[in-house]
């Protein structure tokens, strides 16, 4: 049966019908945790309009394994989707969306946090607009321009795929040209040149972020919508990108507000010295690198130095 909450007077009209899909990964890390934190998080905060819920069961060693994921969502009404664990999120948002049978579908990756009260209202109202075609918890100006010659340099806009809100037909018809077998075209899809966003603008529609107080940005003013890697930022859902940069140090925090709000020089500056370091160090400050997975030449430096302390005078 359909979950339904309360719907306000600037909810869309009552037949668009949304479909919320959640990412049900049970080969993520932590997804016991991760399916706990998500059903705590939807219990707590009201959606504040009609939906329909959906868990997508995608990755599971066995037939025990799933029985344990689909006990999280136990006393959570909802229709299940079954998946193999090809193609990534967005390969599994593909299929999930043919099974999928409301006019507008939301999107939450197994990471997802809801973090306020009427945050599927405050979506679909904006999308409800004329002119509008895709809405997001959060857009962001990054470019992977630097790994990947083929996506557009930076600022290259796009709304970030963990949450958001479209309408299925425009959705499946999108991404319906991509075969996401990579982590690339995974990226591809989300940033690319041709892209779910880039896609949505070529269609003459607008792509909005939606902040907290239910305000919508135009792409232009995403800086502004404090969503997404700033100082306090305060988005409706959030995700593990979010609770990393809220916990990390400062030079993390302004290295990665400078590669996705910055100007094009200080974006180049960050991007500059992150050449010759190993991947795994790219996106993280050195001090977290060193506490998680501290290079060889420092592990011997750290046992010598234990040993020498340990030595007989």
């Amino acid at each position: 049966m359909p979950s339904e909450q309360p719907a306000s007077k600037a909810a869309p009209p009552a037949e668009m019908r949304i479909g919320v899909a959640f990412l049900a990964r049970g080969f993520h890390p932590s997804w016991q945790h991760a399916f706990q934190r998500f059903v705590t998080s939807y219990k707590n905060f009201p959606t504040g309009i009609p939906h329909r819920l959906y868990v997508i069961y995608k990755g599971y060693h066995d037939a025990e394994h799933l029985a344990e994921g689909q006990s999280c969502f136990a006393d959570l009404p909802h229709t299940e989707i079954h998946t193999d664990d090809s193609g990534f999120d967005i390969g599994c948002y593909q299929r999930a969306a043919r099974d999928m049978r409301e006019e507008l579908v939301c999107f939450l990756n197994t990471k997802s946090e809801v973090l306020c009260a009427n945050w599927l209202r405050n979506l679909a109202k904006h999308l409800a607009r004329p002119g509008v075609g895709l809405v997001g918890n959060t857009g962001s100006y990054e470019s992977l321009h630097y790994k990947i010659p083929t996506i557009p340099q930076f600022p290259n806009p796009h709304i970030r795929t963990n949450a958001f809100l479209i309408r299925r037909t425009l959705f499946t018809g999108i991404a319906a040209r991509f075969d996401i077998r990579t982590k690339t075209d995974g990226w591809m899809f989300e940033s690319g040149p041709d892209g779910l966003s880039r896609q949505v603008v070529r269609e003459g529609l607008q792509l909005l972020v939606v902040g907290r107080a239910g305000k919508a940005y135009e792409s232009s003013s995403w800086p502004e919508s404090n969503t997404y890697r700033t100082a306090n930022a305060a988005p409706l859902i959030g995700d593990d990108t979010y609770r990393e940069f809220l916990a990390g140090d400062p030079v993390f925090r302004r290295d990665e507000a400078a590669i996705t709000w910055g100007t094009p020089a200080e974006e180049a500056q960050v991007r500059a010295s992150y050449t010759g370091r190993p991947e795994t160090e790219q996106r993280d400050s050195l001090s977290r690198t060193l506490i998680e997975k501290p290079p060889r030449p420092l592990k011997r430096f750290v046992r010598a130095l234990i040993k020498r302390a340990h030595s007989p005078a």
